[in-house]
């Protein structure tokens, strides 16, 4: 996701230096915690050593690549066990509020959520206090793309136990999805994206068809879902999110219906041949146009029926009589189907 740059006055930014100077200083009571390695829950090539030293002239590096654009927990083992006092995480040039970084503390299997982190601030490290008795052997960081701190420093109350009574295991909440109703498409519609909500905001929404000859479903540049129509038929999508520590599986399905693609009208040609000249008191005549359109019937009509009306007799026959002197325009025509377009001649 692209990171908007917030630029700063000389003066703000002397009072942005001034904070990040101040957070330096480590409270009475604390004690540093380091940080001993650190681990993905998937390898999107993004490098994350950087939050190894307090060098802010290496940082976490921005990684473009498709692959990061997913949430990933990066977990941070402490070289002890801790109860800790607050996290002081170093806000660069990023704002990052539709997708913020989820910050834990993880003991054991236990997480406990300690915040959030969306960049808001510019060049200075902000503190995430801990309020409680939190224990942590790791801090993990549920992460978007670069949605992240640039340098994280962990700091826990001086002397606390290293062996605590065995935590108790949080009851996760229940979460849901709404996905709201799929439109009707036709086999040849463009692509169309995909959006579940949920009240899960951490766990990413993915999505399933049950039938892929109808519909199929995949992660487009970007990040986000999208449903591409394959044929007709129908099908189900299915928007999930994965059980965690802290929320259940969630789902929501809606149906989906595709129709065949309509084919493409074809314009006929209608022939009616010059009508010769009818005196009064003539026979009737047959009416005789023909068409390239020998699937839809055609039809007669007179511009003038008190000199020559038409009419289709009992077998289907059209037919024309004469009724009186004058002039008349005698019109063949064809409507309109789904695989001709309307026709006429006189």
């Amino acid at each position: 996701m692209p990171h908007s740059l917030k630029k700063l006055s000389g003066l703000a930014f002397l009072v942005s230096y001034l904070m990040a100077f101040s957070s330096w200083a480590q409270t009475a009571g604390e004690e540093r915690i380091a940080i001993t390695t650190i681990t993905p829950s998937v390898n999107t090539g993004q490098d994350y050593s950087p939050w190894l030293d307090d060098n802010l002239t290496n940082m976490v590096q921005n990684l473009w690549m498709p692959a990061n654009f997913q949430y990933v927990d990066v977990t941070l083992k402490l070289a002890k066990t801790t109860t800790l006092s607050r996290l002081s995480l170093f806000d660069y040039q990023g704002i990052f509020t539709d997708k913020p970084a989820t910050i834990y503390a993880q003991y054991g299997t236990q997480r406990t959520l300690l915040g959030t982190f969306d960049g808001a601030l510019y060049n200075v490290y902000v503190d995430l206090a801990v309020n409680g008795t939190v224990l942590a052997d790791a801090i993990v960081v549920n992460k978007y793309c670069n949605n992240i701190p640039m340098k994280i420093k962990v700091f826990g109350k001086a002397s606390t136990t290293t062996t605590p009574t065995t935590p108790t295991t949080p009851t996760p909440a229940a979460a849901t999805v709404t996905f709201a109703a799929l439109p009707a498409k036709t086999v040849g519609d463009v692509p169309f994206a995909l959006n579940a909500t949920s009240t899960n905001a951490v766990t990413p929404i993915t999505y399933t068809s049950s039938n892929a000859s109808v519909v199929s479903v995949a992660v487009a540049t970007g990040g986000a879902w999208q449903a591409t129509v394959v044929g007709a038929g129908t099908a189900t999508i299915t928007a999930s999110q994965v059980a965690s520590s802290n929320y259940l599986a969630a789902s929501a399905s809606q149906a989906i219906t595709v129709q065949a693609a309509l084919p493409l009208q074809v314009a006929p040609v209608l022939s009616f041949s010059a009508l010769s000249t009818k005196a009064v008191g003539d026979a009737d005549f047959k009416l005789l146009a023909v068409s390239t359109n020998a699937l839809t019937p055609i039809t007669y009509t007179s511009s003038n029926p008190s000199v020559v009306s038409v009419a289709a007799n009992a077998g289907g026959i059209w037919r024309a009589t004469v009724v009186g002197a004058g002039t008349a325009t005698i019109t063949a025509s064809q409507v309109a189907t789904s695989l001709f377009l309307a026709a006429s001649a006189t």
